[in-house]
């Protein structure tokens, strides 16, 4: 109490003390609730009580972690956190505590072992804190610590319906191994590059029930909202390229029966001048780069921010490389560095030039070395993607696991299971399965090359900010499964990684281009 009587003074009781203050310009004691000195008159500063997060926990099991949390984002995010109600003021605590829910943007809640299960009980506080954060639209971020598992169908039965979003809503993952990464995961998904913050709907995800039989990630439509909402600087102007005669093979052809889109379902697109292919625009920001796949450090996901670039909706065709070969007429070193005319390969030599055959003229082209795509991206203006923009192409900015959520369906990509008796297939099929971005094939039919150099220790170099290419190695990259592809060996996730010898050719690999903007 001495302490606080050198600052502040006091009169009569004791327990007085918090409520009144003295001025710093005469001295006088004044109430606390006043704004103007009694004596002299002059303005009391105002006390700013913003907290940037509340977090929610179940007391038993989940209070050691939620201090831990608090101290962690205020020491090393500089957030002030809101943790319990000692941190209120006098009066009703219940009011009060929803209250600054209400007033606080992020809504931290810890799920621990068994954290929902007395969420039927009409007066459970934890129930309570939920439903205020839902009904008052706060950015949620569930924090799941290992045990915890989502209600039953039977047990969801007993709970208020909106509580269901719940199951849906991304989360984070927490674990003591990877203690740092969670923490700064949550510290992302409260703000935004300019400091504003950053709402689940930013994610591309609606504060509504959504039925647990659907795939509740976020949809095409959803993620529109993201590309439309650029903060840093203005969608460019640029005008889409004029579109010229382009070869038959124009995927370009194949969406909404137009030549000249200039977008997808609200997601910027252009369409290349030399070959028709079309791309689409990924906008600037972070997203969550990593996983537990052991090709990616086995880390969980983690933010990395990447300028803005356009990244193509197709993998390249038979038809267009056909087209390219044509244009160049390579002599038989240059050829065979590119790719290989075998009966793996649906590209041969004709009268004309070079043409596709066998019905598979809108199929990825394979066969191709990263010589051969170097070559063409150099040729039609364009380039390789470098790993990381592959990977925010196919997985959007929500570490989801698979481009088209985070649960595993065979009939969204091609793959060993389910090609019967044929390889790759058209890339326009499986739009089922197209990524956040609108992206096809992103996963399946053909592992696409990148322009890195493999690194086996590439993510922890990207974990600490270092996101250059390495100048040289001894095996290029591929990214995402392929037609041959099979599941139980984690070769079809937004994450796996596969090193190849630049000049090894392969009947399951391709390439997709992408542009600066």
């Amino acid at each position: 109490m001495t302490f606080l009587k050198k600052i502040f003074g006091t009169r009569g009781n004791e327990n007085e003390v918090s409520l009144i203050k003295k001025c710093l310009v005469c001295g006088e004691i004044n109430p606390m609730k006043v704004k103007f000195c009694s004596s002299c008159g002059s303005e009391f500063p105002v006390v700013f009580d913003h907290f940037d997060a509340f977090i929610s926990y179940r007391r038993e099991t989940g209070s050691d972690l939620a201090s831990l949390l608090k101290i962690q984002l205020e020491n090393s995010y500089h957030k002030k956190i809101f943790l319990d109600v000692k941190e209120l003021q006098v009066g009703r605590f219940d009011e009060a505590l929803l209250n600054r829910i209400g007033e606080t943007p992020n809504f931290i809640l810890i799920l621990s072992k068994a954290s929902l299960d007395r969420c039927d009980n009409k007066n459970d506080w934890l129930k309570r804190e939920i439903m205020h954060a839902l009904r008052t639209n706060r950015n949620i971020i569930p924090l799941l610590i290992e045990g915890f598992s989502f209600p039953s169908e039977e047990s969801w039965a007993l709970l208020p319906p909106e509580m269901k979003i719940l199951n849906s809503l991304n989360g984070v993952t927490y674990s003591h191994i990877h203690q740092d990464a969670a923490i700064r995961q949550i510290a992302t998904y409260m703000k935004s590059e300019v400091g504003k913050t950053l709402t689940q709907e930013n994610f591309g995800l609606k504060l509504k029930p959504v039925s647990k039989q659907k795939d509740q990630s976020p949809t095409l439509a959803d993620n529109t909202l993201i590309a439309q909402q650029k903060t840093n600087k203005q969608v460019r102007n640029e005008k889409v390229d004029d579109v010229i005669k382009t070869p038959a093979f124009s995927t370009t052809n194949k969406i909404n029966n137009s030549n000249n889109n200039s977008s997808i379902n609200g997601i910027r697109t252009i369409t290349n001048k030399k070959d028709g292919t079309q791309l689409v625009l990924i906008p600037e920001g972070e997203f969550l780069a990593g996983g537990p796949n052991k090709t990616s450090g086995g880390c969980p996901p983690f933010p990395v921010y990447l300028s803005d670039y356009y990244l193509a909706l197709y993998p390249i065709t038979n038809d267009q490389y056909a087209f390219f070969l044509t244009e160049n007429n390579p002599e038989l070193k240059d050829l065979t560095n590119w790719i290989w005319l075998d009966q793996g390969c649906f590209i041969k030599k004709s009268a004309k030039g070079y043409e596709a055959y066998g019905g598979k003229n809108d199929h990825p082209v394979v066969n191709v070395r990263w010589e051969g795509a170097e070559a063409y991206c150099q040729w039609a203006g364009l380039r390789l993607p470098s790993e990381l923009e592959w990977e925010k192409g196919a997985r959007g900015i929500d570490g989801r696991i698979f481009p088209w959520g985070n649960n595993w369906d065979k009939n969204k990509c091609r793959y060993s299971e389910n090609k019967g008796e044929e390889t790759t297939c058209s890339v326009t099929s499986y739009p089922e399965g197209i990524s956040p971005w609108g992206l096809y094939q992103m996963l399946g039919n053909v592992q696409e090359y990148c322009t890195d150099w493999f690194d086996a220790d590439a993510y922890n170099r990207y974990w600490n900010g270092n996101l250059s290419l390495p100048d040289q190695g001894e095996s290029r990259l591929t990214r995402g499964g392929s037609w041959r592809g099979v599941t139980y060996h984690g070769q079809f996730d937004c994450v796996f990684r596969t090193p190849c010898k630049s000049n090894f050719e392969d009947h399951e690999r391709g390439f997709r281009c992408a542009k600066n903007p």
